[in-house]
Parts: C-alpha cells; sequence; structure tokens
C-alpha cells in the first residue's frame, strides 16, 4: 500500500511520509522481514527525491548507521572466511607434524598469527553484534 502511494503521487507531502515510514520498517525491531540494506535503499531515494524534508538530517544520519554497519558486517565477513581458511590449512599442516615439540620457527609464528586472527574476528563480531542491537534499538 505505501508502495502504491510513492508510485502514484511521488510528489506529494504523503509519499515523503510513506517513504520514509518504509526505511523505518526495514529498521524495526518488531519486523521479522527487517532489511537494513533495503532501509538503506528507502533513506537514499527519500533523501534523493525529498532534499527540503524536515526528517533529511534524520535519514542521511540512518544512512551512515546503516552505511557503517555493512562496512563492518563485510569485513567480519571476510575476517571469518580468512579465518576458517586458515584453520582448516593450520588443522591440515598441523596433522602433518609427528611431533608438536619440533615445530619450527615459521609454524609457531603461523600459530601466533592464528590467535591474533581469531581475536580479531571475536573483535568484529562483537561490534557488528553491537552495531545491530543500536540499529534495531534506534529503529523503535
Amino acid at each position: 500500500m505505501l508502495n502504491a502511494i510513492i508510485d502514484s503521487i511521488p510528489e506529494s507531502p504523503v509519499a515523503a511520509d510513506a517513504l520514509y515510514s518504509l526505511a523505518m520498517i526495514h529498521l524495526a525491531n518488531s519486523n521479522p522481514d527487517a532489511d537494513f540494506y533495503k532501509a538503506m535503499d528507502r533513506f537514499e531515494t527519500f533523501t534523493a527525491a525529498y532534499p527540503e524534508d524536515p526528517r533529511q538530517r534524520s535519514a542521511q544520519n540512518w544512512l551512515h548507521i546503516l552505511g557503517l554497519y555493512t562496512q563492518t558486517k563485510e569485513k567480519l565477513y571476510t575476517a571469518l572466511e580468512t579465518a576458517h581458511q586458515f584453520q582448516t590449512t593450520y588443522e591440515e599442516n598441523l596433522s602433518k607434524q609427528l611431533n608438536l615439540e619440533t615445530l619450527n620457527e615459521d609454524i609457531r609464528r603461523c600459530y601466533e598469527e592464528r590467535e591474533n586472527l581469531l581475536s580479531k574476528t571475536e573483535e568484529f563480531r562483537s561490534i557488528i553484534i553491537e552495531l545491530e542491537r543500536k540499529c534495531l534499538q534506534a529503529g523503535r
């Protein structure tokens, strides 16, 4: 219904209300179909179509928050994939070792880097969870 309003009378204040409302619906904690990417798309459309609307600043703030969220989430997924690949390679190489006490310096450094990467991965995971929590709280 909101999409129909936007499509049928795009220049009206009612269409601006509908578009902004759709963006906020995509952020709502209570919405089982909440989608931050769709919210970003709606806010981008809103800021471009209604530059004089008093909610312009709010929409731009949401775009900034959601941009940070999506960037951090993408970095987390990249780090998780790298950690998974590293873990697989590490385990394959470790299984070839007859005695862990005879690891050479390169393998020992590799193990230390693995621990560092896993620590960073957990750090990113915490950041993503916190960002999602803040976005959901702000969308209420």
